[in-house]
């Protein structure tokens, strides 16, 4: 019977020896490259930005027009009198979603401006089109 345990302690040795085959390990995977830049994402149907982040993009362009502004987002305008600014929010309820920024009367007046004149001709060019289809 001892000969026999012993032979199964030889052998079970020799089979748990077995599970520990030295191999050359295979080196790892490459990482996968970096992505690009979301400015450089080319998407099929890209999609402009909607708020602005700041004076020179406020002054600088047109935002999107073909996407509506939800409902429950606010550009909201406070005059800051101890800094005598303005200063523009872009919330959703109480919480801001974007950077404040802040600008100075002469920037606030040039942006009502512009913001009139658009208005004004966005107002004119539809009664153009109406115009043209009663007659």
């Amino acid at each position: 019977m001892l000969a026999f345990m012993l032979a199964a302690v030889i052998v079970g040795s020799m089979l748990a020896g077995a599970q520990y085959i030295k191999t050359d390990p295979t080196p790892p995977a490459p990482p996968p490259p970096p992505l690009p830049p979301i400015d450089s994402i080319m998407l099929p149907s890209p999609v402009q930005q909607t708020v602005p982040q700041g004076y020179e993009e406020l002054m600088a362009r047109e935002f999107a027009n073909y996407l509506a502004t939800p409902s429950n987002v606010r550009t909201v305008t406070d005059y800051d009198p101890a800094t005598g600014c303005y200063v523009i929010r872009t919330r959703v309820g109480d919480m801001d979603i974007t950077t404040p920024f802040i600008l100075t009367p002469q920037q606030y007046n040039d942006w009502q401006t512009r913001k009139s004149m658009q208005e004004y001709y966005r107002k004119r060019n539809s009664e153009a089109l109406t115009q043209k289809e009663k007659q």
